[in-house]
């Protein structure tokens, strides 16, 4: 039997991907033959506790690679960790000689011998430490190359790295409008000048390639109206006719609903208000549905593209947006949502009063003290134009589906490159990796961040990993605060999702 429970009674939980480490301290070494490269085989390396370099220093994994001789932690150390002195427990047999060759400052390298000072500090800071192992007969001997790595940035900072070279996929020559959506996992980037449209397709932004072509639209259509749900796309006119397209917008017809404000789509089912007279406006749907007022402090314009989600507490989906107009013309800094039949404010305040915020899904992490990494879905929102008629700057998030919002830290602002903006719609595509065109993408220097890390839980590598999916932003067009529309496409990423997965 589904559940179905009113939005109004739905609890959001936080969502979190709990990941363990791979490590397992039951390997036995017990009855191997101690002959050969057995006798001078590294089961275990570790780091020893250092508060003061590291909490959970020594609960880094490092993988052993016995082909290739080579110990290394698969993920890095946080930026700035210092590792010139870093005490190290080793496990392997009974040897006759084991020492450590670090590289010196000039030509002379330190040799530390490990079985009668073991204690002692080992410098990573120059580069790999050489561990040479002669067996307890003296039969055999190996020498083992010793990786400490750190990672060179913030792997928690959402990184906008990188701008469009070129203009919005159209090829009108300084557009006035645009409006970007998901339509059955393309993008779609409907621009317009005057009463030219043109439409661009891709299956994926981050590589480049779009399909443009001219297309037509209802007269007066308001293009940021444009919204997409399963099997169509939606547009309303200035005189709030709504209209319908089942060609990906080449061809529309009138439903002969009136809608003046399209919140989005859930299920098939186009959500709005119908302006009834001066400040008056009722919740619609389509296809037709009961009708009924829209509260006073519900916004009636200029709301985020809604973002659509299911719970376990429902077998239908939900829909949640932020921000926008309400009829008395008052900001709205209130997140409301949706479930198909009703309509519910889940939260009011945690963000600017705006109109024009963008609304992205995306995700953050979290550390615990033994290094086991919360990977959490995270709403991001950001943009809009505020009650000082100002674009708003800052980056805010919520845990649990809208429900409370916090500025986000530093590390996920947007940078200094990127002027603010309203109106923006921002898309997320997997994009594989390393495989986004640098002829597409046009590289900006990473600023200077703050120290601020969590690491990834770490796994046992089989194999190298050669190519791996990353989840991108991407942030199309946007006006500044005078209606100005910025013709680009920004993308981004926590650095985190861009490092090659472990295995």
């Amino acid at each position: 039997m589904n559940k179905k429970y009113p939005i109004n009674m739905l609890v959001a939980l936080i969502l979190g991907v709990f990941t363990q480490a791979c490590n397992s301290d039951t390997d036995s070494y017990e009855n191997l033959d101690l002959s050969g490269e057995t006798a001078v085989m590294v089961s275990k390396f570790s780091l020893k506790e250092n508060e003061k370099v590291l909490t959970g220093l020594d609960e880094v994994f490092f993988s052993i690679d016995l082909n290739k001789a080579t110990v290394f932690n698969a993920d890095s150390l946080p930026k700035g960790t210092r590792v010139n002195r870093l005490p190290v427990s080793i496990t392997m047999p009974s040897v006759s000689k084991a020492e450590m060759t670090m590289p010196g400052v000039t030509c002379t390298d330190t040799v530390v011998d490990y079985l009668s000072n073991a204690n002692d500090s080992i410098d990573f800071s120059r580069g790999s430490v050489k561990l040479k192992l002669v067996s307890y007969d003296g039969s055999a001997e190996r020498t083992y190359t010793i990786f400490v790595n750190v990672h060179k940035s913030e792997p928690d900072s959402l990184c906008w790295g990188s701008v469009a070279m070129s203009a919005l996929p159209t090829d009108l020559s300084v557009p006035t409008a645009q409006k970007t959506v998901l339509y059955q996992g393309k993008a779609l980037t409907f621009v317009q000048k005057g009463s030219d449209y043109t439409r661009g397709v891709s299956a994926n932004p981050g590589l480049g390639s779009w399909d443009i072509g001219a297309v037509s639209m209802p007269v007066d259509a308001v293009i940021g109206s444009l919204t997409a749900s399963g099997d169509a796309l939606f547009v309303t006119t200035s005189a709030q006719k709504l209209y319908k397209s089942g060609d990906m917008g080449l061809t529309w017809q009138d439903t002969g609903m009136e809608m003046a404000h399209i919140y989005g789509a859930v299920d098939g089912k186009v959500a709005g208000v119908r302006h009834v007279s001066a400040d008056k406006y009722v919740h619609v749907t389509y296809p037709e549905g009961q009708e009924y007022a829209v509260p006073a402090n519900c916004p009636v314009s200029g709301t985020s593209d809604a973002v659509i989600y299911s719970t376990e507490w429902s077998s239908e989906k939900q829909m949640i947006i932020v921000g926008g107009r309400t009829a008395s013309g008052a900001l709205s800094d209130g997140t409301w949502g949706f479930d198909g039949e009703s309509w519910a404010q889940l939260s009011a305040g945690g963000l600017p009063n705006a109109e024009g915020m963008t609304l992205v899904p995306y995700f953050s992490f979290r550390t615990g003290d033994d290094w086991t990494v919360t990977r959490q879905t995270m709403l991001l929102a950001f943009g809009g134009i505020d009650v000082s008629h100002n674009c708003v700057a800052k980056v805010y998030m919520s845990p649990d589906r809208g429900m409370h919002w916090s500025e986000a830290g530093q590390l996920m602002q947007l940078p200094e490159e990127m002027s603010p903006r309203a109106f923006a719609q921002a898309l997320v595509f997997d994009t594989e990796l390393p495989g986004i065109s640098s002829d597409v993408w046009s590289e900006i220097p990473a600023k200077v961040l703050p120290a601020w890390y969590c690491p990834v839980a770490l796994s046992r590598a089989v194999k190298p990993i050669e190519k791996w999916e990353c989840p991108y932003i991407y942030l199309f067009g946007g006006t500044d605060a005078d209606g100005k529309l910025y013709d680009t496409i920004w993308r981004g990423v926590i650095n985190r999702l861009s490092f090659k997965p472990l295995q």
